[in-house]
């Protein structure tokens, strides 16, 4: 059974999420988290005791892609196309690591599940990329430019 720790990439703000009122944004991060969740036991928030990142939940994932070192945080059936479920990846860092977005296309390839990554942190929502059937990214430019927002 793998465990967070020492990853703390999810409470530094990669992902945009709101823990007791305040937003956990890159530069933000949570109050909870100094080397680790502080209250991790009874975590303050539905929002934490839930979560679990794609690296935690699929022992296909290797070591390297914990979100810490690889530089991504995957969240897996994040989303539906078509009745598969669609992966999404946001990164930790400033960007997903060229070799690290390398790895998660094939990983989508091999696995037969469709992307969504943004390249620069803070841009979910925004600058969301596809990858998979040209069907697919057709589908999502297509929402993309009806403003539709993957958060």
């Amino acid at each position: 059974m793998r465990s967070c720790l020492p990853c703390t990439a999810c409470c530094s703000g990669a992902l945009a999420v709101t823990i007791e009122g305040k937003d956990i944004t890159p530069g933000n991060p949570c109050k909870y988290c100094d080397n680790g969740c502080t209250v991790h036991d009874k975590q303050p928030e539905k929002v934490c005791r839930e979560f679990k990142c794609g690296w935690l939940t699929d022992p296909q994932l290797p070591e390297e892609m914990r979100p810490d070192l690889s530089g991504v945080i995957i969240l897996q059936g994040k989303y539906h196309w078509m009745s598969r479920p669609v992966d999404m990846a946001a990164p930790v860092g400033t960007e997903i690591p060229p070799r690290t977005l390398k790895f998660i296309q094939y990983y989508a390839d091999q696995e037969n599940r469709p992307l969504l990554y943004c390249k620069r942190i803070g841009n979910i929502g925004r600058d969301i990329y596809p990858y998979g059937p040209d069907a697919f990214q057709n589908d999502i430019s297509d929402m993309v430019k009806s403003g539709h927002e993957f958060k």
